[in-house]
């Protein structure tokens, strides 16, 4: 009896090793992207000011939208079917899956940089009312092609557990071949320099990624491959409709900030949202490797183990988590007086940033579990429920309250978006994620 159970617990546990083991891969090359995105941030503020660091991430957000909906929901879905496939050892079949993807994503893609580089002077003037956005938006509207490519290479590379090349790719090495380039050209450039320095950056990457990806289906054995099912892409839709809501909430408010407030609202709340963001640092770090994770778990049946993988990691995030939220509460002004003393003034927008922040670390990797158990319906609607409160909210106290009502906005939608993803992860899977809670329901076939 205490054999079996033994051997119950130990069979339990090793995913979450697995997954402990990945994200201490993945944590160091997190930290080492964290590290790299801190200098560069640094950099861009500190050369081009509040003013003009708002018109680069206003540009950088356009575009990031336009990698998005480029990517048509390919990335999400390469990394769960690349996983379910090396699962069943089916490697040419990942193959075939990989190069569908990125044709529908090429397809996609082109349109939208060309429409993005033809109405630049448009989105500058007549929707914005900032005429000084057009030339860098014009020269950023170039990368949208390879944001997307190398994103979509990141998450299959993450489906076959490469994690260490897909984080990379993913977070190291863009900022490392932007702050050369940000060196050298801001100076004489200004924001122009800053735009050039991201799209060589992104462009280097892509050629990286394609190259970790040639050599992961090298290294990989070979079987009988399949044609691909043609209903397998109708996931797509809804993880497009997830990804570009998902990037309404993280953007909204630098857009309505970009219509209501001045350059410097912005390049303010954005250094502030970006440093936010090493709150929820160790849930990114896990979700690297805890996503392809829970497809195979899911594909095998086993829920005993999916329940105690993602609960496991949830409260290891959670006291991870904990002291970088205490510097963000304790010492905001001072974290961000590091960018310049003129961003010193965000040190309140800092902390309203992380708490919202924490809230999705408290509440682990809820989005992943229902995306890769096949539950990415709920989670669009769920986005969709978040993105409205977020555009009300905005609306309401973005032009009352300024960079005050945009950071509240964004962190009440991310808290909100979050316990209501862990409450349908409850009701569909049985599982809690919230940490250091009691059992307050149990699978069915526990009953």
């Amino acid at each position: 009896m205490m054999g079996n159970l033994h051997m119950n617990f130990h069979h339990l546990n090793e995913h979450l090793m697995e997954i402990i083991r990945g994200a201490t891969t993945a944590f160091v090359l997190k930290v080492i992207a964290a590290g790299l995105a801190f200098v560069l941030n640094i950099l861009l503020a500190r050369q081009l000011g509040s003013e003009g660091v708002g018109i680069y991430f206003l540009a950088l957000a356009i575009i990031t939208f336009g990698s998005t909906l480029g990517k048509f929901g390919t990335d999400i879905l390469a990394m769960r079917e690349v996983a379910r496939q090396a699962a069943r050892g089916d490697w040419s079949m990942i193959s075939v899956l990989h190069r569908h993807c990125l044709r529908i994503l090429l397809t996609a893609a082109l349109p939208v940089a060309l429409l993005t580089a033809l109405l630049s002077d448009t989105i500058a003037s007549d929707l914005f009312g900032k005429p000084q956005l057009a030339e860098p938006l014009l020269w950023m509207s170039l990368g949208i092609i390879p944001l997307a490519v190398f994103n979509l290479y990141a998450h299959s590379l993450k489906g076959l557990k490469r994690i260490k090349a897909a984080v990379s790719v993913q977070s190291v090495w863009l900022p490392a071949l932007a702050i050369p380039g940000v060196l050298i050209l801001t100076p004489a450039f200004g924001v122009v320099g800053a735009a050039w320095a991201h799209v060589g950056a992104a462009l280097l990457t892509t050629a990286i990624a394609i190259l970790f990806w040639k050599g992961a289906l090298q290294e990989s054995p070979v079987s009988g491959g399949q044609s691909l099912p043609p209903a397998l892409l109708n996931s797509a839709r809804p993880l497009l409709v997830i990804a570009l809501l998902t990037l309404a909430i993280k953007w909204s408010s630098t857009f309505f900030l970009g219509l209501w407030g001045t350059a410097s609202d912005v390049g303010i709340f954005n250094i502030a949202q970006r440093t936010a963001l090493l709150t929820s640092f160790i849930l990114i770090t896990v979700n690297s490797i805890s996503a392809p994770k829970f497809a195979e778990l899911h594909q095998r049946g086993d829920m005993q183990a999916l329940e105690a993988t993602a609960v496991g990691a949830a409260r290891l995030m959670t006291l991870l988590a904990l002291p970088v939220l205490a510097v963000f509460l304790l010492f905001p002004d001072w974290v961000l007086r590091l960018f310049g003393a003129e961003f010193a003034e965000g040190g309140t927008i800092l902390s309203i940033l992380a708490l919202g922040q924490f809230v999705n670390v408290a509440t682990g990797s809820v989005a992943y579990l229902l995306m890769m158990t096949g539950h990415e319906k709920l989670m669009r609607n769920n986005i969709i429920f978040c993105v409205a409160i977020n555009l009300v909210l905005n609306l309401i106290l973005v032009p009352r309250y300024g960079i005050m009502g945009a950071a509240v906005a964004t962190s009440v939608t991310m808290a909100s978006q979050n316990l209501v993803a862990a409450i349908l992860v409850w009701r569909n899977l049985g599982i809690v994620t919230l940490p250091f809670t009691a059992r307050i329901g149990k699978r069915e076939s526990q009953v």
